[in-house]
């Protein structure tokens, strides 16, 4: 199944991240994934929330755009990376608070 690709529209000047998925997919490495990975802080481990969204976060990328969402009537809703450790981080504590852990 054919799909038309999506287009960036407007005037962000920001490129996109993937400009040639056929190229990233020959050139892959699990090597050089891993040394893309920052790790958790003190050398604790790997968490897939610290790299998805807290190491932006409490870098320079806190105030960058990490999700935005196109609803009914052309609303816009837009959440930085801050707003999203935020945000998991209030619903990871409510999990907590319900015993699990």
């Amino acid at each position: 199944m054919e799909f038309e690709p999506i287009r960036k529209q407007g005037a962000s000047g920001s490129p996109p991240n993937l400009a040639d998925y056929e190229a990233a997919r020959r050139e892959f490495s699990w090597e050089r994934a891993r040394g893309e990975l920052s790790g958790l802080p003190g050398g604790r481990g790997l968490n897939i929330a610290y790299e998805a969204v807290d190491r932006h976060a409490l870098g320079s990328g806190g105030n960058v755009v990490a999700l935005r969402c196109v609803g009914q009537n052309d609303r816009v809703t837009e959440l930085t990376y801050e707003d999203l450790r935020r945000l998991t981080n209030r619903f990871a504590n409510a999990l907590c608070a319900l015993g699990l852990a």
